[in-house]
């Protein structure tokens, strides 16, 4: 993969249009579903002055395919034993930013939604495996503290918590600026749990504009990726003294997601100039256009924190500004929080053969 051009990518390259702002992917294990978001805020003050509501959206992976889910077809149940005081989002404004996936209860799955509309939230819901394609259900909603911007969301594995990242501080948008140009401690990576609340991920207080988060299978190891750092940043749970492990990558890393075999992660790695990167944003925001900005896909190996580029930086047609990337088969998703189409790859290209 090392050695292919941003021209060899593009031979297989399979655009699904119509699909606005999908930040983030996942894909429900053992299906062939894929969830993917539909953000409508850049940050703090930044909202796209176009789209002004987007939604969860449902790929098949299979057909490479996608649903559109519309608030008429998401059922309403608060929980309001696990989440106290929850009222439904205002749909109008619904922006499902990072999504995170939690238990699995025979064919239902829990689905947590960053959500950027009238309020800074965690949107609970309930994804059922049955039917023709997934449906959902509300069932609660996490506030977020009133320092964060939340952007992505990890569920810690045989608990009833979460990881949260912050990117930054919305109390002062532009210190909040001048701190991730600098690379200085900014935002957050805090543990959030029913009974005790919020509370700073140990190892975590000096990272740079956090953004994409996943967690260990064993819950014992959070990965972090640290944008104004250029970095992924291993840090190890449960201990006062938590080991801290980065690895430095060649731009600004946004999502990271597992990849198939759990051995190692993808980012998307905004690799534009980071003033250009700023102005292009600004930009698109404003016109709510797509972003043509440069990316990388890089892999990184859980274990060693070794990093391997798998896709080289450039633009790929009329598609740039990559957040997040997933292995589904041998095909490779590609999310961006700015366009209006997913991309979809052939991961292992099969070298045709020539018959004799």
């Amino acid at each position: 993969m090392a050695n292919r051009t941003v021209d060899d990518w593009m031979k297989s390259a399979h655009f699904i249009l119509g699909v606005y702002n999908v930040e983030d992917l996942i894909q429900i294990p053992g299906t062939r579903w894929i969830i993917g978001s539909g953000v409508t805020q850049m940050g703090p003050g930044m909202p796209d002055k176009v789209l002004k509501q987007d939604f969860l959206h449902v790929f098949d992976a299979e057909k490479e395919t996608v649903h559109q889910v519309e608030p008429g077809e998401i059922h309403i149940r608060a929980n309001t034993a696990a989440y106290p005081g929850s009222t439904p989002p205002d749909w109008g404004t619904f922006g499902p930013h990072g999504l995170g996936l939690g238990a699995r209860k025979g064919s239902v799955t829990t689905l947590y939604a960053i959500n950027h509309g009238v309020r800074d939230a965690i949107e609970v819901f309930e994804v059922h495996l049955t039917g023709q394609r997934p449906h959902f259900t509300w069932v609660g909603s996490i506030r977020g503290p009133e320092d964060g911007f939340i952007d992505a969301v990890a569920w810690l594995p045989g608990t009833d918590g979460l990881v949260v990242t912050s990117l930054t501080d919305p109390r002062d948008p532009e210190g909040a600026t001048q701190k991730a140009i600098k690379g200085e401690p900014v935002g957050w990576v805090r543990e959030w749990h029913p009974k005790s609340g919020w509370k700073t991920l140990p190892g975590t207080e000096n990272l740079s504009s956090p953004n994409g988060v996943i967690v260990s299978e064993d819950g014992r190891h959070v990965f972090i990726a640290a944008s104004s750092n250029m970095s992924i940043v291993r840090v190890t749970r449960g201990g006062a003294d938590p080991e801290v492990v980065s690895a430095k990558l060649a731009g600004i890393p946004d999502n990271v997601r597992w990849s198939a075999d759990g051995k190692s992660m993808l980012a998307g790695v905004h690799t534009e100039a980071p003033e250009q990167f700023a102005a292009k944003e600004v930009a698109a925001a404003q016109s709510g256009g797509s972003m043509y900005t440069t990316f990388n896909i890089t892999r990184i190996y859980a274990d060693s924190m070794k990093t391997e580029i798998v896709m080289p930086s450039g633009l790929y047609g009329a598609f740039g500004g990559a957040t997040t990337a997933i292995e589904v088969g041998n095909r490779l998703w590609l999310g961006s929080f700015k366009s209006d189409r997913v991309a979809v790859f052939d991961l292992n290209p099969v070298k045709s053969l020539k018959l004799a």
